[in-house]
């Protein structure tokens, strides 16, 4: 009897104890993984995150929207950068860095660097000219946009801890 009271109270109470109160449904957004990186674009509107879960994210500076993600077919992301044009670009841990248009999300060029090795980073030089991939291996890879080509590569001799500023 006095757990059919009890049981009769709480149900009678719930209405008073918790006004206003409604269920919300809550959708996880962004990266499902560490985020390993973060880059805002040319004209400051967009904020690019990358993360170890495959994916890079554009997101809106003025709304905090998610706008675009761009997922990399090599492997976690542990760089992201915007080109001077604005298009994205991502290093990954599986040797490759990928050039994204921004708006369709369709790749637009690869870099390739050494099978036995991962991009820790990278960075466009000043006016655009050259794009640099530090790498796990001391190596730092440079290619000349204007040709197209693969040009030096730089030998530390410490490992790469990575941060690159324009």
């Amino acid at each position: 009897m006095s757990y059919v009271k009890l049981i009769l109270g709480l149900i009678l109470c719930l209405p008073v104890c918790l006004p206003g109160q409604t269920a919300q449904l809550l959708v996880p957004i962004g990266h499902t993984e560490k985020i390993t990186s973060v880059a805002f674009s040319p004209d400051d509107r967009y904020v690019l995150t990358g993360s170890y879960d495959s994916h890079a994210k554009l997101w809106e500076v003025d709304s905090g929207k998610e706008i675009k993600t761009f997922t990399s077919s090599t492997g976690s992301i542990s760089g992201v950068a915007f080109s001077p044009d604005g298009s994205v670009l991502t290093g990954s841990l599986g040797w490759t860095a990928h050039l994204f248009d921004r708006q369709t999300g369709e790749e637009k060029q690869r870099y390739d660097v050494d099978l036995e090795t991962e991009v820790l980073c990278l960075a466009y030089s000043p006016r655009g000219v050259f794009l640099a991939l530090g790498c796990d291996n001391k190596v730092i890879h440079l290619w000349n946009l204007q040709t197209g080509k693969k040009g030096s590569s730089v030998v530390m001799t410490v490992p790469l801890r990575c941060s690159f500023f324009r």
